[in-house]
Protein backbone atom coordinates (compact mmCIF):
# COMPACT_ATOMS: atom_id res chain seq x y z
CA UNK A 1 0.00 0.00 0.00
CA UNK A 2 1.35 3.21 -1.02
CA UNK A 3 1.55 5.15 2.02
CA UNK A 4 4.07 8.27 0.58
CA UNK A 5 0.85 11.03 1.52
CA UNK A 6 0.65 10.78 4.76
CA UNK A 7 4.22 9.51 6.03
CA UNK A 8 4.77 13.00 7.29
CA UNK A 9 2.75 12.56 9.82
CA UNK A 10 2.03 8.97 10.52
CA UNK A 11 4.93 6.45 11.55
CA UNK A 12 4.30 4.09 8.94
CA UNK A 13 7.53 1.75 9.71
CA UNK A 14 5.57 1.52 12.98
CA UNK A 15 1.76 1.28 12.01
CA UNK A 16 3.39 -1.37 9.97
CA UNK A 17 4.82 -3.90 12.99
CA UNK A 18 2.03 -2.76 15.00
CA UNK A 19 -0.29 -5.67 16.33
CA UNK A 20 -4.20 -4.05 16.71
CA UNK A 21 -6.40 -6.06 18.81
CA UNK A 22 -10.71 -5.01 18.60
CA UNK A 23 -13.00 -6.48 20.74
CA UNK A 24 -16.43 -5.29 19.10
CA UNK A 25 -17.60 -4.58 15.36
CA UNK A 26 -16.00 -1.12 14.53
CA UNK A 27 -15.17 -2.00 11.18
CA UNK A 28 -14.22 1.75 9.89
CA UNK A 29 -12.20 2.18 12.88
CA UNK A 30 -10.09 -0.79 11.92
CA UNK A 31 -10.64 0.06 8.12
CA UNK A 32 -9.13 3.31 8.96
CA UNK A 33 -5.97 2.21 10.59
CA UNK A 34 -5.01 -0.13 7.67
CA UNK A 35 -5.07 3.07 5.83
CA UNK A 36 -2.58 4.41 7.96
CA UNK A 37 -1.06 1.03 7.52
CA UNK A 38 -1.32 -1.15 10.20
CA UNK A 39 -1.20 -4.71 8.47
CA UNK A 40 -1.96 -6.95 11.91
CA UNK A 41 -4.91 -6.94 13.44
CA UNK A 42 -7.57 -9.53 15.40
CA UNK A 43 -11.19 -8.50 15.50
CA UNK A 44 -13.12 -10.95 18.11
CA UNK A 45 -17.13 -10.54 17.85
CA UNK A 46 -19.85 -13.15 17.92
CA UNK A 47 -22.13 -11.41 16.19
CA UNK A 48 -23.91 -11.28 12.87
CA UNK A 49 -25.02 -8.18 10.80
CA UNK A 50 -28.32 -7.72 10.45
CA UNK A 51 -30.59 -5.09 7.94
CA UNK A 52 -30.65 -2.60 10.87
CA UNK A 53 -26.85 -2.66 11.59
CA UNK A 54 -26.61 -0.71 7.87
CA UNK A 55 -28.26 2.21 9.05
CA UNK A 56 -25.70 2.89 11.80
CA UNK A 57 -23.16 0.86 11.29
CA UNK A 58 -20.48 0.23 8.61
CA UNK A 59 -22.07 -2.04 7.72
CA UNK A 60 -23.78 -2.90 3.16
CA UNK A 61 -26.56 -4.91 1.73
CA UNK A 62 -23.63 -8.02 0.96
CA UNK A 63 -23.20 -7.94 4.53
CA UNK A 64 -26.37 -9.22 5.98
CA UNK A 65 -25.95 -12.51 7.25
CA UNK A 66 -22.11 -12.74 7.44
CA UNK A 67 -20.67 -12.20 10.99
CA UNK A 68 -19.30 -9.08 11.72
CA UNK A 69 -15.76 -10.40 12.16
CA UNK A 70 -15.55 -11.51 8.65
CA UNK A 71 -17.11 -8.36 7.03
CA UNK A 72 -14.35 -6.52 8.83
CA UNK A 73 -11.56 -8.94 7.38
CA UNK A 74 -13.01 -8.25 3.71
CA UNK A 75 -13.09 -4.60 4.49
CA UNK A 76 -9.78 -4.42 5.24
CA UNK A 77 -7.98 -6.27 2.52
CA UNK A 78 -9.94 -4.91 -0.22
CA UNK A 79 -8.22 -1.32 1.71
CA UNK A 80 -4.74 -2.36 2.12
CA UNK A 81 -3.48 -5.99 0.62
CA UNK A 82 -0.62 -6.18 2.66
CA UNK A 83 -2.77 -6.10 6.02
CA UNK A 84 -4.24 -9.13 7.50
CA UNK A 85 -7.73 -9.71 10.35
CA UNK A 86 -7.32 -12.33 12.60
CA UNK A 87 -11.36 -13.02 12.53
CA UNK A 88 -12.12 -14.34 16.10
CA UNK A 89 -15.98 -14.90 15.63
CA UNK A 90 -16.62 -15.38 19.97
CA UNK A 91 -17.83 -14.10 23.03
CA UNK A 92 -14.96 -12.29 24.25
CA UNK A 93 -16.11 -13.24 27.70
CA UNK A 94 -16.05 -16.49 26.76
CA UNK A 95 -12.47 -17.28 25.58
CA UNK A 96 -10.68 -19.08 28.11
CA UNK A 97 -6.91 -17.12 29.90
CA UNK A 98 -4.95 -19.16 27.70
CA UNK A 99 -6.95 -18.12 24.58
CA UNK A 100 -7.00 -14.57 25.63
CA UNK A 101 -3.12 -14.62 25.91
CA UNK A 102 -2.46 -16.34 22.72
CA UNK A 103 -4.41 -13.90 21.21
CA UNK A 104 -3.90 -10.50 23.50
CA UNK A 105 -0.40 -11.19 24.68
CA UNK A 106 2.13 -8.82 23.34
CA UNK A 107 -0.43 -6.72 21.11
CA UNK A 108 0.31 -2.97 21.30
CA UNK A 109 -3.10 -2.12 21.50
CA UNK A 110 -6.44 -3.59 22.62
CA UNK A 111 -9.71 -1.67 22.16
CA UNK A 112 -12.81 -2.18 23.56
CA UNK A 113 -15.46 -0.66 21.15
CA UNK A 114 -18.18 -3.33 22.53
CA UNK A 115 -22.10 -3.13 23.13
CA UNK A 116 -21.55 -4.66 26.53
CA UNK A 117 -19.96 -3.38 29.09
CA UNK A 118 -18.81 -6.30 30.72
CA UNK A 119 -17.05 -7.49 27.97
CA UNK A 120 -15.28 -4.80 28.33
CA UNK A 121 -15.02 -4.74 31.52
CA UNK A 122 -13.08 -8.02 31.16
CA UNK A 123 -10.69 -6.03 28.31
CA UNK A 124 -9.37 -3.89 31.24
CA UNK A 125 -9.06 -6.32 33.20
CA UNK A 126 -7.07 -8.67 30.56
CA UNK A 127 -5.01 -5.60 29.96
CA UNK A 128 -3.82 -5.19 33.13
CA UNK A 129 -2.76 -8.69 33.75
CA UNK A 130 -0.74 -8.61 30.02
CA UNK A 131 0.47 -5.48 30.50
CA UNK A 132 -0.83 -3.81 27.36
CA UNK A 133 -1.74 -0.59 26.20
CA UNK A 134 -5.67 -0.17 26.34
CA UNK A 135 -8.78 1.74 24.71
CA UNK A 136 -12.56 1.75 25.43
CA UNK A 137 -14.86 3.43 23.08
CA UNK A 138 -18.18 4.55 24.20
CA UNK A 139 -21.21 5.96 22.75
CA UNK A 140 -24.09 7.53 25.14
CA UNK A 141 -27.83 7.57 24.08
CA UNK A 142 -29.00 8.94 21.06
CA UNK A 143 -25.87 9.40 19.50
CA UNK A 144 -25.43 12.81 22.13
CA UNK A 145 -22.09 11.94 22.56
CA UNK A 146 -19.17 9.68 23.88
CA UNK A 147 -15.82 8.72 25.28
CA UNK A 148 -12.41 7.26 24.57
CA UNK A 149 -10.83 6.37 27.39
CA UNK A 150 -6.70 4.92 27.50
CA UNK A 151 -4.63 3.28 29.65
CA UNK A 152 -0.95 2.94 28.40
CA UNK A 153 1.82 1.42 30.99
CA UNK A 154 4.47 4.09 31.88
CA UNK A 155 2.11 7.07 30.61
CA UNK A 156 -1.01 6.79 32.12
CA UNK A 157 -1.75 5.29 35.73
CA UNK A 158 -5.66 5.22 36.12
CA UNK A 159 -7.93 1.73 34.82
CA UNK A 160 -11.00 1.83 33.14
CA UNK A 161 -12.41 1.03 36.34
CA UNK A 162 -11.28 4.33 37.76
CA UNK A 163 -13.38 6.45 35.24
CA UNK A 164 -16.24 4.43 35.41
CA UNK A 165 -16.68 3.33 38.79
CA UNK A 166 -20.00 3.37 39.00
CA UNK A 167 -20.68 0.79 36.06
CA UNK A 168 -18.49 -1.36 37.59
CA UNK A 169 -20.31 -1.25 41.35
CA UNK A 170 -23.27 -3.07 39.23
CA UNK A 171 -21.73 -4.54 36.65
CA UNK A 172 -23.45 -7.87 34.75
CA UNK A 173 -26.75 -5.99 35.76
CA UNK A 174 -28.69 -3.56 32.97
CA UNK A 175 -27.49 -0.67 35.09
CA UNK A 176 -24.07 -1.42 33.74
CA UNK A 177 -25.23 -1.42 30.26
CA UNK A 178 -25.39 2.38 28.27
CA UNK A 179 -27.95 1.75 24.91
CA UNK A 180 -26.30 3.95 22.01
CA UNK A 181 -29.82 3.48 20.67
CA UNK A 182 -30.88 6.45 18.26
CA UNK A 183 -27.17 7.25 17.07
CA UNK A 184 -26.32 7.66 14.04
CA UNK A 185 -23.78 6.76 11.52
CA UNK A 186 -21.91 10.26 11.88
CA UNK A 187 -22.22 9.86 15.66
CA UNK A 188 -20.50 6.78 15.65
CA UNK A 189 -17.95 7.74 12.87
CA UNK A 190 -17.13 10.95 14.92
CA UNK A 191 -16.41 8.99 18.03
CA UNK A 192 -14.41 6.14 15.98
CA UNK A 193 -11.98 9.52 13.97
CA UNK A 194 -11.27 10.42 17.71
CA UNK A 195 -10.14 7.05 18.68
CA UNK A 196 -8.70 6.44 16.04
CA UNK A 197 -6.46 9.20 16.28
CA UNK A 198 -5.53 8.54 20.24
CA UNK A 199 -4.96 4.96 18.53
CA UNK A 200 -2.46 6.05 15.85
CA UNK A 201 -0.35 7.88 18.83
CA UNK A 202 -0.48 5.34 21.28
CA UNK A 203 1.11 2.72 18.88
CA UNK A 204 3.42 5.26 17.01
CA UNK A 205 4.10 7.60 20.39
CA UNK A 206 7.64 8.66 20.28
CA UNK A 207 7.89 9.47 16.69
CA UNK A 208 9.05 13.02 15.55
CA UNK A 209 5.89 13.78 13.99
CA UNK A 210 2.68 14.84 14.81
CA UNK A 211 1.29 11.74 15.80
CA UNK A 212 3.97 10.86 17.65
CA UNK A 213 4.38 13.49 19.83
CA UNK A 214 0.41 12.95 20.52
CA UNK A 215 0.65 11.27 23.63
CA UNK A 216 2.90 13.84 25.41
CA UNK A 217 0.67 16.53 24.48
CA UNK A 218 -2.06 15.16 26.24
CA UNK A 219 -0.19 14.90 29.19
CA UNK A 220 -1.65 12.12 31.32
CA UNK A 221 -5.22 13.63 30.39
CA UNK A 222 -6.62 10.34 29.89
CA UNK A 223 -10.37 10.39 29.01
CA UNK A 224 -11.73 11.88 26.28
CA UNK A 225 -15.57 13.65 26.23
CA UNK A 226 -16.68 14.27 23.17
CA UNK A 227 -19.80 16.15 22.32
CA UNK A 228 -22.43 15.91 19.08
CA UNK A 229 -25.54 17.44 20.86
CA UNK A 230 -25.14 21.08 21.98
CA UNK A 231 -27.73 19.99 25.12
CA UNK A 232 -25.24 16.90 26.14
CA UNK A 233 -24.64 17.16 30.16
CA UNK A 234 -24.13 14.55 32.82
CA UNK A 235 -26.33 15.15 35.19
CA UNK A 236 -25.94 19.24 35.97
CA UNK A 237 -22.90 19.34 34.66
CA UNK A 238 -22.09 20.89 31.79
CA UNK A 239 -18.06 19.84 31.22
CA UNK A 240 -17.91 21.34 28.03
CA UNK A 241 -19.21 24.93 29.31
CA UNK A 242 -16.72 24.76 32.27
CA UNK A 243 -14.05 24.13 29.97
CA UNK A 244 -14.41 25.96 26.95
CA UNK A 245 -16.55 28.84 28.25
CA UNK A 246 -20.43 29.40 27.76
CA UNK A 247 -20.07 31.80 24.25
CA UNK A 248 -22.85 30.41 21.93
CA UNK A 249 -19.84 29.87 19.52
CA UNK A 250 -19.07 26.82 21.99
CA UNK A 251 -21.87 24.72 19.68
CA UNK A 252 -21.27 21.74 19.57
CA UNK A 253 -18.54 18.98 17.54
CA UNK A 254 -15.92 19.38 20.61
CA UNK A 255 -13.70 17.44 22.56
CA UNK A 256 -12.41 17.77 26.04
CA UNK A 257 -9.44 15.98 27.34
CA UNK A 258 -9.91 15.03 31.36
CA UNK A 259 -7.06 13.75 33.23
CA UNK A 260 -8.43 11.08 35.73
CA UNK A 261 -6.46 9.62 38.87
CA UNK A 262 -5.83 6.20 39.57
CA UNK A 263 -7.94 4.65 42.91
CA UNK A 264 -5.32 3.51 45.09
CA UNK A 265 -8.00 0.90 46.46
CA UNK A 266 -9.48 0.05 42.64
CA UNK A 267 -9.25 -3.72 42.75
CA UNK A 268 -8.56 -4.04 38.94
CA UNK A 269 -5.62 -1.85 39.03
CA UNK A 270 -4.00 -0.63 42.81
CA UNK A 271 -1.31 -3.01 42.57
CA UNK A 272 -0.18 -1.93 38.92
CA UNK A 273 -0.09 1.44 39.45
CA UNK A 274 3.68 0.98 39.93
CA UNK A 275 4.74 1.24 36.70
CA UNK A 276 3.31 4.43 35.39
CA UNK A 277 5.06 7.67 35.32
CA UNK A 278 1.52 9.47 35.25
Amino acid sequence: MNLDRIATTVATDRTGNARVVLLGSAKRLLVNLARCGVRHMTAIDFGITKAPNIARQDASARDIGTPKVLAIARDVAEVNAEARVRAVLRDFCSLRPGEIRKICGGADLLIAAADSFQATARANQVALELAIPFMAIGMYPEGRGGEVFYRVPGVTSACHHDVARSRYEVLGGPESEVSSQGGTIFDLDFVDAVAGQVALGIITRGADNRFGRLLDQLAGRNLLLIRTDPGLRFGDRDFFAERLGSDPANFSFSTVALRCPADPACPYCSDKQGDTTA
